[in-house]
């Protein structure tokens, strides 16, 4: 055997860089892979869809004669880290999504109503998106959503196409976005305005379709009435504040009630209680709102 004419000491040599190469193999590998860094690694908790970023943090205080020796971590965390990265992969991106540039913060506050449009198509676009992937809308995006329902121009710009555009499917129905949440919260008496008219106006325009025989054009308007319906529910299922909690149902009282009674009204004297019903369903959504409302008022 050739190990018969190896010595003692070349032996333990051989054994020495047998053990270096298998150290040094358990640190650099998993480095090249990009999984830990060379010392000291620590991860930091990242939530699901967000990118996993590795904190190096370097040792405040060692024991006198201690000696730093290199360090990964284990199979499990490695793996957790690789999915982490690849759900990042299938995200949608903003930037992806506003290549031009057109949605900002700036540009939104202070934009007219075709501007308002154009940034509402973008918004909407990538909330569907998101809403694909079951996520929600990054803070970027967020705060420009924000912004144009800030004023009257962006809100009529974004409700519109937010409720006509039939390519609009799952950002459409519940659960809703949180950040569009947030901006009719902030934003309270403007918003729910626009989307009291935008109710009566498309429930008024199914009236007049169904009358003409048009069918696509009635499906559409009754696409917008489904869909303010939808948001009223998502508004009706919020804790209320009366009870202590803090939520969105206080909305229901700045829905244009008068205004949707005279829609009704108008659809019942043109002999279409089909429509006339629709929207008994919407003012009855809550019917003891408009007197507590009135007395708080009256309070004042």
């Amino acid at each position: 055997s050739i190990l018969c004419h190896i010595s003692a000491p070349e032996t333990r040599r051989m054994g020495l860089e047998r053990c270096w190469i298998l150290l040094l193999g358990a640190v650099l590998l998993p480095n090249s892979l990009g999984f830990a860094p060379p010392i000291a690694p620590s991860f930091s908790a990242s939530p699901l869809g967000h990118r996993a970023h590795t904190v190096l943090r370097t040792p405040s205080a060692m024991p006198a004669g201690s000696t730093l020796l290199p360090s990964y971590p284990p199979a499990s965390t490695r793996l957790r880290v690789v999915q982490e990265y690849t759900e990042v992969a299938d995200e949608a991106s903003w930037e992806e999504a506003n290549t031009e540039g057109l949605c900002n913060v700036e540009e939104a506050m202070y934009c007219g109503l075709v501007d308002a449009t154009d940034m509402a198509m973008v918004i909407a676009d990538y909330m569907e998106a998101c809403s694909g992937k079951g996520q929600n809308l990054p803070q970027q995006a967020g705060d420009v959503l924000r912004a144009l329902l800030s004023h009257q121009a962006g809100a009529q710009g974004f409700w519109t196409t937010f409720l006509t555009d039939p390519e609009l499917e799952k950002c459409t129905a519940a659960p809703f976005d949180p950040s569009l949440m947030s901006a009719l919260a902030r934003f309270p008496e403007l918003n729910m305005g626009v989307l009291s008219s935008c109710l009566a106006m498309s429930a008024t325009e199914e009236t007049v379709y169904a009358e003409d025989d048009d069918d696509m054009m009635r499906e559409n308007a009754a696409m917008s009435r489904v869909r303010v319906l939808k948001l009223l529910a998502a508004i009706t299922s919020q804790p209320n504040p009366e009870e202590g909690n803090h939520g969105t149902s206080w909305l229901l009282d700045l829905v244009d009630y008068e205004l949707l009674l005279q829609c009704m009204e108008t659809a019942e004297e043109r002999g279409l209680d089909v429509e006339g019903g629709v929207l008994e369903e919407v003012v009855g959504i809550f019917p003891e709102r408009k007197p507590k409302a009135k007395k708080a008022r009256a309070g004042q």
